[in-house]
């Protein structure tokens, strides 16, 4: 015959309940399995804050190093520019020397007279006051002095041309006249000074030729004389 109990009773004991049944398949919700849930919304923006924030701090670097080549770029022109203008002042300074230079013989009397033309702030009781070749702006005398080479002017109706041959910063420019003083004289004279306090005076700086000049305009004597601001 067929035991259809579990478990047997040997020891007298049959009150003893038999072991429960082994668990079957359908005893297993699908509620005791891990479920997956997508990623919620705060996932998904805290992502997109460190995407950001990655492309922002690529961005500032790229900033940064374009700022510095930037800057440097643009000092290393400014040093140029700098060294241009100082070559440039340079240039200018030999310029002005070169001027200063070929313009110096003409300081020296010329003309067909063998003396000398000069000047001095005044003449006063037979005294030349003040004698120079370099004067502030206003009226001055102009001296003729032929003893040294024995001669006399030769002329009675003389005139003082006076034109303008450099700038206050003494560049050459084109001469320019500027005006002639007329004065009488005695022919035999060789020692004589022309004042004239209305019409023989520099109202600006600069560099003028002064020429004594015959009836015929031809130039007796010639000399240069430079004017400076008060």
């Amino acid at each position: 015959m067929e035991n259809k109990n579990y478990f047997q009773d040997t020891s007298g004991f049959s009150n003893i309940p038999p072991p429960p049944p082994p668990p079957s398949q359908t005893d297993y919700t699908q509620s005791s399995y891990p479920q997956y849930t997508p990623p919620g919304q705060k996932k998904s923006k805290t992502g997109l804050f460190i995407g950001c924030g990655i492309i922002a701090f690529v961005l500032i670097i790229g900033i940064l190093i374009g700022g510095y080549f930037i800057y440097k770029a643009a000092k290393e022109k400014k040093e140029e520019i700098v060294e241009t203008i100082k070559d440039v002042d340079k240039e200018i300074k030999k310029d002005k020397e070169k001027y200063k230079s070929s313009d110096e013989k003409t300081y020296k009397t010329e003309g067909t007279l063998n003396g000398k033309l000069y000047f001095c702030e005044d003449y006063r009781n037979s005294k030349e006051i003040g004698k120079s070749d370099r004067f502030t702006t206003g009226w001055l005398t102009v001296m003729v002095d032929l003893r040294d080479a024995g001669e006399v002017i030769g002329a009675r109706d003389v005139s003082i041309r006076i034109s303008k041959i450099k700038d206050a910063d003494g560049y050459s420019i084109k001469e320019k006249f500027i005006k002639k003083v007329p004065f009488s004289v005695d022919p035999s004279f060789d020692y004589i000074y022309f004042q004239d306090k209305k019409n023989l005076k520099f109202d600006t700086p600069g560099t003028y030729k002064v020429s004594l000049l015959d009836d015929d305009n031809n130039i007796l004597l010639s000399n240069n004389i430079e004017i400076i601001p008060r």
